[in-house]
């Protein structure tokens, strides 16, 4: 039998003998919680005697104090609060019950958290724990010089930790005080020389505090000692690109992701690093690596356009800035590129007048679905494309109905899905004398014959089908013909952007599919 099995079996012989002696139970969960993590199985054995142990309403202040460390390590967090509130009321002098009050309502109740430490602060038995604790709770609400004035009565108590220092350091920084910044960080690495990330934020702190040197030295020291590191490379590589050398910065990037092939920062750092260097072939694929790690990277997305833009890669460009203001629509830079990109190609003539035409060789649809929706016009782009011809109806800017020839009419749909019969638009044509497609739905809305929301559905589809063939038009040409908004509404509202980008990442998709 081994030492612990001794020792707890002697706690299950006390806890026999006194079965109402909270002690004791509090004694055998202690110590069965303290190797829960060593053996899991003790975790249900541990939580019953410790909740037991405070139902039995213990009297001394340091068994209820050993029944919430016991809860606390067992991840019972409410009823770890619960005993070391009644530890308190036993006793108000203890001050660990006081800080591990504070630390587990720091995640869901920072204020009580500060209400609860302040008290001891007040009361003058505050330790370097409670203003550290203190800090933090303070940096959790946001009031970062508060923060920073517990950090400091925190470091200036004799038996500081490490934890208080590193706190400090950080919160200078946040407040953008870089000379003591840097002295706090000194600190930490003093007081843990052989920590990297302390290392790694000094050298942080001497570049963007003007010392660049110095900190580029100390991050390159940091990469030598640590050369399988993705993340000492990485953060040498961003210094490195501050100060204006690319190509070191391109080098460090590109250690990193031999060492972690996936880390979308690594690949978007090259990118950057690349480009500032005028090497833009590099950039690009860099770029896009950076965005199929991190699909929803926005910023990534408008690098990609901007190489692609300056590679005369038009219709890349294009897609990856739509991409991009999908995911940031409230970026204002990102439209500013995109209609630059735009205004880069020979624009359509009319814009003045009632008619917007253009030849689809020199603007394409997208483009000019781009361009009626950053003006908010409202009316119909007819596209011919000297084959076959589709129109649009957009609503001051949004897309409410599109046709095209390989596409199903509403009507058709609603046949095909066997959601109306030819018999009730029969009878629907002769009560309404409606004859076109269009004249046909909107009479069956108008009588109900379908649920609203099935035939926005089905409007949908048939409008997605639409521009999905009339996207792949590059020949021929298209007339905007301007209305009000009565004759452009309708029962779907689709924004343009969005739609395009989904088709075109589709269409890109099915490609690299059948490539493969």
């Amino acid at each position: 039998m081994t030492r612990l099995s001794l020792t707890v079996q002697r706690l299950h012989d006390a806890v026999e003998r006194s079965p109402s002696d909270p002690e004791a139970w509090a004694a055998l969960g202690a110590k069965l919680a303290e190797y829960t993590d060593r053996e899991p199985e003790n975790h249900a054995a541990a939580s019953a005697a410790l909740l037991h142990a405070l139902a039995l309403a213990p009297a001394d202040g340091a068994a209820c104090m050993r029944i919430g460390r016991g809860l606390r390590r067992l991840g019972l967090a409410a009823e770890a609060t619960q005993a070391f509130e009644r530890a308190l009321d036993l006793d108000d002098s203890l001050l660990e019950a006081r800080e591990s009050i504070a630390e587990l309502m720091m995640e869901i109740a920072p204020e009580s958290a500060v209400e609860v430490l302040e008290e001891a602060v007040d009361g003058g038995t505050a330790t370097w724990r409670t203003h550290y604790l203190s800090a933090r709770a303070h940096f959790s609400l946001g009031d970062l010089v508060a923060a920073k004035q517990c950090a400091e009565l925190a470091t200036r108590q004799p038996d500081a930790e490490l934890h208080a220092f590193w706190l400090l350091a950080q919160l200078l920084g946040e407040l953008d005080q870089r000379d003591e910044c840097i002295a706090a960080w000194e600190q930490v690495v003093k007081l843990a020389p052989g920590d990297p990330q302390a290392a790694t934020a000094l050298g942080s702190a001497l570049v963007a505090g003007g010392k660049s040197l110095k900190g580029i030295l100390v991050l390159e020291r940091v990469a030598q000692q640590h050369p399988d590191s993705p993340e000492a490379w990485l953060n040498l590589g961003m210094a490195q690109k501050q100060v204006g050398r690319c190509a070191a910065a391109a080098d460090s990037a590109a250690t990193a992701i031999g060492l972690a092939p996936n880390n979308a920062q690594a690949h978007f750092l090259l990118a950057q690093s690349a480009e500032r260097a005028g090497d833009l072939a590099r950039a690009a694929g860099a770029y896009e690596q950076a965005t199929k790690n991190r699909p929803n990277w926005a910023e990534a997305y408008q690098g990609l356009g901007r190489v692609q833009s300056r590679l005369g890669h038009r219709d890349r460009a294009r897609w990856a800035l739509l991409r991009a203001t999908e995911l940031a629509p409230d970026n204002k830079s990102l439209r500013a590129e995109l209609q630059q990109l735009m205004r880069n190609s020979k624009p359509p003539t009319g814009l003045s007048t009632g008619a917007i035409e253009g030849q689809l060789s020199e603007f394409s649809v997208s483009d000019a679905m781009e361009l009626l929706r950053n003006m908010r016009l409202s009316g119909r782009l007819e596209i011919h494309s000297g084959i076959a011809s589709g129109s649009i109806t957009l609503a001051h800017g949004m897309i409410c109905g599109a046709t095209s020839p390989r596409s199903r009419s509403v009507v058709q749909a609603l046949l095909h899905e066997k959601l109306i019969t030819q018999a009730q638009i029969s009878e629907l044509m002769r009560k309404t004398s409606a004859t076109s497609a269009e004249e046909i739905a909107e009479q069956i809305a108008k009588h109900g014959l379908v649920p609203e929301r099935v035939l926005a559905k089905v409007r949908a589809t048939q409008v997605r089908a639409a521009m999905a063939e009339m996207l792949d038009w590059s020949r021929g040409k298209f007339a905007f013909h301007k209305g009000n908004d009565e004759t452009a509404s309708g029962e779907i509202v689709i924004d343009p952007a969005a739609l395009i980008l989904d088709l075109m990442r589709v269409r890109d998709e099915n490609r690299e599919g059948v490539g493969a």
